[in-house]
This record gives C-alpha cells, structure tokens and sequence, in this order.
C-alpha cells in the first residue's frame, strides 16, 4: 500500500490552488474535491474518468468550539491549524479530522468550494 500512497514522479500540476482563499471563503459542510498526486489516485482517475480523486469535509472550528467534545485535545494537537479542520477519508487510518494545511501538502489541486448551501446563503 506504501507504494500506491506515494507521489508519482510525473505529476503534472494543471490548476494554481489558492489555500488563502479557501480558508477564507470555506464554511462548516463544504465538501472540498481534490486531485491527489499518488500512483493510488492516478488509478482513481483512470477508472472513474474523474479529475477528482478524494474528497474532503470542512469542519472548520466546529472541533474547538467551547462546547465541543475534547476540545483541549484537538487544540493540543493542531494548535492555531484547529481553526481550520476537515474530515477525511484514508485507507488503513478511517476517517481523520486534519487540518487544512494537510491539504495543501498532501494534494496538487482542489476544486472551488461546493457547499450544499441554502439559496440563502445560510445554514
């Protein structure tokens, strides 16, 4: 599996990710599509006849809310990052909370934002 988790030497980057835009415009329930950069997500690609290979869900600071469940915890291990969490997806972890910043080393490209939002502009 280490193999097929590892980036490919011929990743060609094909769109500029602007993460400060990201962290500005993104809210709670975002889900924020990506193309990875491994030989895994390359075989995604090819099968599913994507561009998109992983996805993620923007939490935000839902996790360091003064009313959230292990609140310390999560601050302990993010620090000033806990700001800006998403869920995530992996094989052999399970689903993680991360970062965003873990987006930006891990992946080359992600998608504007596709939030499931009311006509409103509201939750």
């Amino acid at each position: 599996m280490a193999r097929l988790e590892a980036p490919r030497r011929n990743y060609e980057r094909r769109i500029y990710n602007d993460m400060e835009h990201l962290l500005r415009s993104a809210q709670p329930g975002d889900v924020i599509l990506v193309e990875g950069r491994s030989e895994l997500s390359r075989i995604i690609q090819l099968l599913s006849n994507s561009t998109w290979t992983h996805a993620a869900l923007y939490v935000g600071d839902r996790l360091v809310r003064p009313d959230a469940f292990q609140r310390e915890t999560v601050r302990g291990r993010f620090g000033k990052d806990a700001r800006h969490l998403v869920g995530e997806a992996f094989v052999g972890e399970g689903v993680i909370a991360a970062p965003c910043e873990s987006i930006r080393k891990t992946i080359s490209v992600f998608a504007a934002l596709m939030g499931f939002r009311k006509k409103t502009g509201t939750r």
